[in-house]
């Protein structure tokens, strides 16, 4: 287990040794500002106002809960076909982006009798929360216990899975290695978990250089600033040009970050290896071979650390990052549906405990008081 981290390139390598070097800057403009009184950023804590046929097309049902913190977090819903529901799925997908992409799955499951959800992150589509603010991610993990809490409560009774694509993958398993869960959560499936980032543009690598080295002012000097046009990584994930048309168009995506968000992200990627090694849950790993976002090889190591031995790599080759809007998409979502099948089959109820009251305004708190359908 010692030696699974996937191999690093020499950039990855100094920009991970310089990680603990970003505290003392950080610290100081945290200092200075507090001192000159500025606390504003320009980076918005509410999502923009469009219409919910923008905010959750197609989907059956849509909703919010409302996290620990005060923020209400949104949701897409496909309901298991049928009176029963065998399992609850719940995806998520990494900076910058919102739900809607995962529509695929949702129509795919509801016939098997899954439920699925399709959340978007504090801060991120429909969701209330500072946009894309990665540095608060013990609050992205809070809002995310939350929402498995109040779907806990609504299905005690079903296995419950976690889906992180992209970045997302990184948290899932900051999710299920460091946080308490409840015992009905049964299982994780990561989709292209980018551990060992490979492009930061869609340029060549002198335009990668020319961007990194565009920061460094505000590395130094305004790191809370949303200065980093992430854009360019979205012509990267498919396979096909729509994809990046539609993404630019889409009013609920976050088009720049802050450079201190790009440090916290850089900082989970490097802890992912760790994570791993305290996963025991049984884990489904998806990677598509020609991702231009991340090494596909390290999907090998990561499945390597995995404490657990009930773990799955699956390569789709030809298929690009996004694996959930690629022409290969069927055949990642007949993988999906046949491994939870197979986990159903074998799966046992834990016994029941008393889960506590929820606290006032935490949970299950949708649009309008109740939930709503489309």
């Amino acid at each position: 287990m010692a030696g699974c981290a996937p191999p690093q390139s020499v950039r990855n390598r100094i920009l991970v040794a310089l990680l603990p070097v970003a505290v003392a800057p950080f610290r100081f403009q945290d200092i200075v500002y507090r001192l000159i009184g500025k606390t504003s950023w320009g980076v918005p804590t509410y999502p923009p106002s469009v219409p919910m046929s923008e905010a959750a097309p197609y989907a059956p049902e849509h909703g919010c809960v409302r996290d620990r913190h005060g923020y209400r977090l949104f949701y897409r819903c496909w309901p298991a076909h049928g009176r029963i529901t065998r399992a609850v799925l719940v995806a998520f997908d990494g900076m910058g982006s919102d739900a809607k992409q995962f529509r695929p799955i949702g129509e795919y499951l509801a016939p098997r009798a899954i439920a699925f959800f399709a959340l978007d992150l504090p801060g991120q589509g429909f969701s209330e929360g500072p946009r894309s603010d990665w540095t608060r991610l013990p609050g992205l993990v809070d809002g995310v216990d939350d929402v498995i809490l109040y779907l806990n409560q609504r299905y005690p009774d079903a296995p419950m899975y976690l889906l992180g694509e992209s970045i997302g993958g990184s948290l899932v398993l900051q999710l299920a290695a460091g946080r308490s869960h409840p015992p009905n959560l049964a299982g994780l499936i990561l989709a292209s978990p980018e551990l060992v980032p490979t492009r930061l543009t869609a340029g060549s690598r002198w335009s990668g250089a020319w961007t990194f080295l565009g920061q460094v002012p505000y590395f130094l000097f305004a790191s809370k600033a949303p200065s980093v046009d992430i854009t360019g990584r979205e012509k990267l994930v498919a396979r096909t040009p729509d994809v990046y048309r539609r993404s630019m168009q889409d009013p609920l995506r976050n088009h720049r970050v802050s450079v201190r968000t790009l440090v916290a992200v850089l900082a989970l990627i490097a802890r992912s290896p760790e994570l791993a090694k305290r996963t025991t849950l049984p884990t489904l790993v998806l990677q598509a071979s020609c991702d231009l976002v991340n090494d596909p090889e390290a999907a090998a190591s990561l499945v390597t650390c995995l404490a657990t031995g009930d773990k799955e790599l699956v390569y789709f080759e030809g298929a690009a990052h996004g694996l959930f809007y690629d022409p290969d998409t069927p055949r990642v979502l007949r993988v999906i549906g046949d491994w939870l099948d197979d986990h159903l089959d074998r799966w046992k109820a834990p016994p029941r405990q008393r889960e506590p009251a929820p606290r006032s305004g935490d949970v299950g708190e949708a649009f309008g008081g109740e939930e709503e359908s489309q």
